[in-house]
């Protein structure tokens, strides 16, 4: 958890990358079928600052960084009448 009492600073630098892909399936002139796919690959900055909201003791005992690949899957049905 964050502590609002705990101020711990963050370096500027890379954020992150993010990777995205929409493919679209007209159906008829009426319909559509819109697929998404995102992926972001965080950099330095995400991992301190995740780094900052986990610490309870900054200077003392750092927080958890995360680094993990956040993926996003969407779909949609597109009528038109």
């Amino acid at each position: 958890f964050a502590n609002p009492a705990v101020s711990t600073v963050v370096e500027n630098g890379y954020a992150g990358s993010e990777w995205d892909n929409e493919i679209t399936l007209a159906t008829s002139k009426n319909s559509f079928i819109k697929t998404h796919v995102s992926f972001f690959f965080p950099g330095d900055v995400v991992e301190d600052v995740t780094s900052a909201l986990t610490t309870l003791a900054p200077g003392v005992m750092p927080g958890v960084k995360s680094d993990e690949v956040a993926t996003r899957l969407g779909m949609e049905f597109i009528w038109m009448f």
